[in-house]
């Protein structure tokens, strides 16, 4: 028995020094991030809108320059698409979704001492937990939220992203591109109701797109 609790205590002495030289350390952090999306639907002009989010994330260094970094984030998204005749606009519709999202960034990039480059790729997963919907016509004006199933929209996404980083300290700063890679809306439209209409015709094959910067702060 002593001696199984010598080698434990070995062990767990060692294990500082063994993970640094083969380059792997685990770090937790949080994550705050600014994302500019938009959609895009032929014939309509897209309006991006600036929203944001937060989350925790756990960093893994792999050694050799690379590190894997999954995430649980908390992340607004929102976006217009408007509809123009003779330059006035004649219907504007805006969606405004949050995501839980689950990304999983995979990088890598030159390490020194104190800083770190890189470049990086990212799936990422989401389910919807609010939702906004914005109608503005010549004469009416509709605002729905948190009804899935009137307002037509999915609540999964599911999407990759690329991006370049940097590493200072404790302090991580991002810049990446999101692409969304499922259609928004729910189901092709039968219904009479103006907003499902809407969804159903405007999102069908349509996803957010979002430039982000994200920054994050290690311990």
């Amino acid at each position: 028995m002593r001696k199984k609790f010598f080698a434990l205590a070995a062990l767990a002495l060692m294990l500082p020094s063994l993970t640094a030289i083969a380059g792997i350390g685990n770090k937790f952090g949080v994550v705050g991030l600014g994302d500019y999306s938009h959609v895009r639907y032929q014939g309509y002009k897209p309006t991006s809108v600036l929203t944001g989010g937060a989350g925790v994330s756990y960093k893994l260094n792999l050694g050799s320059g690379f590190a894997l970094q999954p995430e649980l984030l908390y992340n607004v998204k929102s976006a217009g698409l408007g509809y123009y005749m003779a330059g006035t606009r004649i219907d504007y519709l805006q969606n405004t979704i949050g995501y839980v999202e689950l990304p999983f960034m995979i990088s890598w990039g030159q390490d020194f001492n104190w800083y770190r480059s890189f470049f990086f790729v990212q799936p990422y997963v989401g389910y919807g937990v609010t939702c906004e919907t914005e109608y503005l016509g010549t004469s009416s004006k509709i605002l729905r939220a948190n009804k899935w199933e009137e307002q037509n929209l999915s609540r999964f996404e599911y999407g990759i992203g690329v991006g370049v980083g940097f590493e200072f300290l404790r302090y991580q700063l991002r810049l990446q591109y999101a692409n969304g890679l499922g259609g928004m809306c729910a189901q092709a439209s039968k219904s009479t109701d103006l907003i499902h209409q809407m969804n159903g015709y405007s999102l069908k094959n349509s996803s957010f797109s979002s430039l982000q910067v994200v920054l994050g702060i290690f311990f």
